[in-house]
This record gives structure tokens, C-alpha cells and sequence, in this order.
């Protein structure tokens, strides 16, 4: 996070989470400059994807026209270093938390417009090649796998702490063997 990379040829970006990105994508896509597709990724973080997000948002032009009685001019915004005094709305919240809010709400009304989860680097290899590979059941209203882990000795399995330490329900079971844990073949070999 933090690390600068290109969204396109001709557009810098910063690497950012999913929830810090989406704000700023959001306008490229309904202008239709880029697309889902068309967002990179830096890689995985502690809670998720990183992708490469524009520096900018959409379509700003960064100027602020003023009307005075004798004519009308164009300056560049000042910038501004430390706190301002930025007032709030109806709300009482700040413009960046309403902001925060509205692209929230907006959210959850499309649906479409998320960035989705990548694969990085990834690659199709042949049944057999990672054996050590271990899929994490757990047991809800049926079984989810909702985690991976690899075998690294005949009675343990090394995984991500999110997927043990939840307040939800934890796991039952370790599947190993399987190609496809959705629909396994015979050869594979559930462990309690």
C-alpha cells in the first residue's frame, strides 16, 4: 500500500486496498474511461487485494471559476497545508465522512460496480502438483470452504489467523487430496 505503479500506460497510479480505491474508480468507470477490468493489482494485503488506483479523481479539473462585476477569471485552488476549519452538513458530519456515507449507500443500491478479487500471478498446473495443499472446512448450513492451508508436517496445517481466530463458527475440518473440493474424486481425505 503506498507504492506508486501505473494504472495505464499514460496514468500514474498508487497501490491502495479495495475500500480506498473504489471511491476513486468509481468515476472513471461511469465516465467510461476505464473499466473493472482494467484496474490492476498490486498484489494481496493483510485484509485483501491491493489495486493500482488512479492518484486522481475522474474528470477534475482542479480550477475554481470566480464572478466578480468587471470579469470573470480562472485561478488554480491553493493548497493548503494542516488542519482547516471545513464545515459540516445537515447530517453534522464532516464533507469527507458524508461523502464516505453516499458512496456507502450507493454501493449497496448497484450492484456490478465492485472491484473483484484476482488471482495474482496465477496459473493453471496439473492435478497432483501442489499435494501439500489443504482446503479448510467449516460447517454452517452445509459444508463452506472458506480458506486454504498447506500441510507442513503430518498433523498440522499452516493457514492465515483470520480464518481460525473469528467470533464466527470455526473450522470442523481439513480436506486434503482433493482437486476440486466442490466435487472431489474418490482420492480424497477429510481430517477432523
Amino acid at each position: 500500500v503506498g507504492r506508486a505503479c501505473k494504472v495505464t500506460d499514460t496514468m500514474p497510479g498508487i497501490c491502495r486496498t479495495s475500500s480506498d480505491c473504489e471511491p476513486l474508480i468509481d468515476g472513471y468507470i461511469k465516465s467510461g474511461v476505464l473499466t473493472l477490468n482494467d484496474v490492476p493489482s498490486c498484489g494481496l494485503g493483510a485484509w485483501g487485494e491491493i489495486f493500482c488506483c488512479p492518484t486522481k479523481p475522474c474528470c477534475d479539473n482542479s480550477t475554481i471559476t470566480s464572478v466578480s462585476t468587471s470579469s470573470t477569471t480562472s485561478t488554480k485552488a491553493p493548497m493548503t497545508s494542516g488542519r482547516v476549519d471545513v464545515p459540516t452538513f445537515g447530517s453534522g458530519d464532516r464533507p469527507a465522512v458524508a461523502a464516505c456515507k453516499k458512496i456507502r449507500e450507493r454501493k449497496q443500491q448497484r450492484s456490478g460496480n465492485q472491484l473483484v478479487i484476482h488471482i495474482v500471478g496465477g496459473y493453471p498446473v496439473d492435478p497432483g502438483v501442489y499435494p501439500h495443499m489443504a482446503a479448510i472446512g467449516y460447517i454452517t448450513f452445509g459444508t463452506d470452504f472458506r480458506c486454504g492451508g498447506s500441510l507442513i508436517a503430518s498433523r498440522f496445517v499452516l493457514t492465515a489467523a483470520h480464518c481460525v481466530n473469528t467470533d464466527a463458527n470455526t473450522p470442523a475440518f481439513v480436506r486434503l487430496g482433493a482437486v476440486n473440493i466442490e466435487n472431489p474424486d474418490h482420492s480424497y481425505q477429510d481430517i477432523v
